[in-house]
């Protein structure tokens, strides 16, 4: 069985972009009042995830507890 000394080693080609991601792309674009409601949520989701880490810290609770005790509620895995 002969060896090709070229493709040793050699990573895989990287992925073509699929078509439909570019189109994708455009239609995420916002006018200026979505955009700015859009960082008002993420600003307000970020606020509400340090909270819920800062009780989690307090009642001493792992992350690996809340998210199983939030799978036996909701059916779902939770990390």
């Amino acid at each position: 069985m002969e060896s090709n000394p070229s493709s040793e080693g050699a990573s895989p080609e990287p992925c073509a972009t699929p078509a439909g991601a570019v189109k994708l792309h455009k239609k995420l674009e916002l006018n200026p009042k979505e955009s700015q409601d859009i960082k008002a949520l993420q600003k307000n989701l970020e606020q509400s995830a340090k909270l819920v880490k800062q009780k989690r810290i307090t009642l001493e609770s792992t992350q690996a507890a809340v998210g199983l005790t939030l799978g036996v509620l909701f059916g779902k895995v939770f990390s």
